[in-house]
């Protein structure tokens, strides 16, 4: 085989190499709403931190959007069932988005917090044909309702959207906050399981770790028979005083145990002050929610 047959065939061989290279260094497509570190080529892995199905990663990570909210009746009742109907638009545009990808198996999480922080509920409403999502709602009392929409509109980023509800008979003011409770309620019991929250002296802007930790409320025995709820062993809400900052989070698969009894939220608390903290779980087919109240010290 002469010199330049012998050169041909080695430049052949580094491109053959070097193609192979490029296939199995494919970019990554896909991520992690919720941990965008976690990144893959493929949408069949799983996030390594909280174990949700990754999603195309967006082109419009710049887009924007605000929820429309319609009620019926308008004048919204209590103690009866209000149907909403909820659209999300793009605030570019005003069209409604009408394409959602899942988080957690359900395309739109709905919590709904009283302005005191007294009542939470987590409900998923139903999608139409339009793109909008309906729920029926019963509100137990007079008052102001915050709406916290979590969602990720195909082609866009995971979005928390916002939105007030007025009762009749409200009289007190919108602005109405979390009272200074005085103390910490790191312990609440649901259904004859204690849970208690580890906050590790959480302060603003720190990465904090949340473990909560079940026992039985007679024996005290450590609760082990804990099911996934909603592709998660538990979810995990928190709103501050005034309700400017929210956060839906879930389980850190390598700091939770699978069942129980400790399992541990990642969160990062923005300003210093009070925090609701509520953390639902599945048992025996029922959903438990314990509703915890911190304080969250000054950066140092």
């Amino acid at each position: 085989m002469g010199h330049t047959q012998c050169t041909l065939m080695r430049a052949a061989i580094l491109v053959l190499v070097l193609c192979a290279i490029v296939d199995t260094q494919a970019p990554d497509q896909f991520w992690c709403p919720m941990h965008p570190n976690v990144r893959s080529g493929s949408a069949a892995d799983k996030c390594k931190e909280c174990g949700m199905t990754l999603v195309a990663i967006p082109d419009r990570s710049d887009a924007t959007y605000w929820l429309d909210v319609a009620a019926e009746p308008a004048a919204v009742p209590v103690g009866r069932p209000v149907r909403l109907q909820l659209t999300v638009r793009d605030r570019a545009t005003n069209n409604a988005v009408e394409s959602f990808d899942e988080q957690h198996e359900r395309l739109m999480h709905l919590f709904v917090v009283s302005s005191d922080l007294r009542y939470f509920d987590h409900v998923h409403p139903t999608p139409s044909k339009s793109g909008s999502f309906e729920i029926p709602l019963t509100l137990p009392r007079a008052g102001a309702y915050r709406l916290v929409a979590d969602l990720l509109p195909t082609g866009g980023t995971p979005q928390t959207l916002q939105h007030t509800l007025l009762t009749t008979g409200h009289t007190m003011p919108v602005a109405r906050t979390l009272e200074d409770p005085g103390a910490e309620v790191l312990e609440a019991t649901d259904g004859g399981v204690r849970a208690r929250l580890v906050t590790a002296e959480a302060r603003s802007g720190d990465d904090a770790h949340l473990a909560v930790e079940l026992s039985d409320s007679g024996s005290g025995a450590p609760i082990t028979d804990v099911e996934p709820y909603l592709g998660a062993w538990g979810h995990m809400f928190l709103a501050s005083h005034d309700l400017a900052d929210v956060v839906h989070s879930h389980p850190l698969i390598d700091l939770t145990v699978a069942g129980g009894p400790t399992i541990t939220f990642q969160t990062l608390f923005a300003r210093e002050g009070w925090y609701r903290v509520w953390t639902q779980v599945q048992r025996r087919g029922r959903l438990l929610t314990f509703g915890f109240t911190v304080r969250v010290a000054p950066v140092l």
